[in-house]
């Protein structure tokens, strides 16, 4: 599947999570649950025998050895990352190219993971990243970010018609330059 699809399937796994699971929406429900149940359906759509959509994920292989995945924050310091959602090869010892995509999902606004993705992405040669936020019974945004900094934001309204829901995009997110 090319880079430009990714978007889609992610849409449409937020639409199947809107209509099987509208109901851990509740304010009590952990960030961990809406997680896994927006991989599980991205999952469905794109795993392979070679790339596999894993939650919490912080493995890699580098000189031989497993360490833990790590990335240089904007201020130059190495911090520890373990995305919520990536795509990618397990083990593979030279992770360039093999980092396909990662998210972060928040409830609420992204914050800090607007810079974890950002950071992410240069260090460990993501392809694309997305922080799936705001994630509420009428509206869910997504962020999708390129390479050198450009993200589009994207919100969405939640419609419900008859026994399907659908997300409508309320604005044309333009893509912008510099760090979010």
């Amino acid at each position: 599947m090319k880079c430009d699809n990714y978007l889609s399937v992610i849409i449409d796994s937020l639409r199947i999570f809107y209509q099987n699971d509208y109901q851990l929406l509740d304010s009590i429900t952990n960030e961990m649950t809406i997680t896994f149940r927006i991989a599980k359906y991205i999952s469905e759509i794109l795993e392979n025998d070679e790339y596999k959509i894993d939650c919490e994920y912080h493995g890699m292989i580098k000189n031989n050895m497993p360490v833990r995945k790590q990335y240089k924050s904007g201020t130059g310091s190495i911090r520890r990352i373990r995305p919520d959602i990536i795509f990618h090869k397990r083990s593979t010892q030279d992770y360039e190219g093999e980092n396909v995509f990662l998210i972060e999902v928040k409830k609420g606004s992204a914050n800090g993971d607007i810079k974890k993705v950002q950071n992410a992405m240069k260090s460990l040669a993501y392809k694309k990243g997305y922080c799936i936020t705001n994630i509420g019974k009428n509206y869910v945004t997504l962020i999708e970010f390129y390479k050198n900094d450009k993200y589009k934001k994207r919100r969405y309204k939640i419609v419900k018609q008859e026994s399907n829901i659908s997300l409508e995009e309320l604005n044309n997110g333009k893509i912008k330059n510099g760090i979010y």
